[in-house]
């Protein structure tokens, strides 16, 4: 079972993203619980800036992750992915 980064994206895979135990949301669930427009959300993913899960070619978001990111500002890259 692959586990840790992405090789291709950097992102957090599967396994990574469960870590909560809780189901993985939608990116309208997603853009609901920021109150932005789905678009935004899915225009913050493409560019590596709200942190994603890729589960095949469907993006889903961990609660815990996207709280930690808006506590954060919302501003920087999506974890895992600024300068080392």
């Amino acid at each position: 079972m692959n586990s840790g980064t992405g090789a291709r994206s950097g992102r957090p895979t599967l396994p990574d993203a469960l870590h909560d135990g809780e189901r993985l949301w939608l990116p309208e669930e997603a853009a609901q619980f920021l109150r932005v427009p789905r678009s935004l959300v899915m225009e913050l993913v493409r560019r590596n800036r709200l942190p994603a899960v890729r589960v095949g070619r469907r993006i889903r978001f961990n609660k815990q992750d996207l709280i930690a990111w808006a506590a954060k500002g919302g501003a920087g890259p999506a974890r895992g992915d600024g300068p080392s």
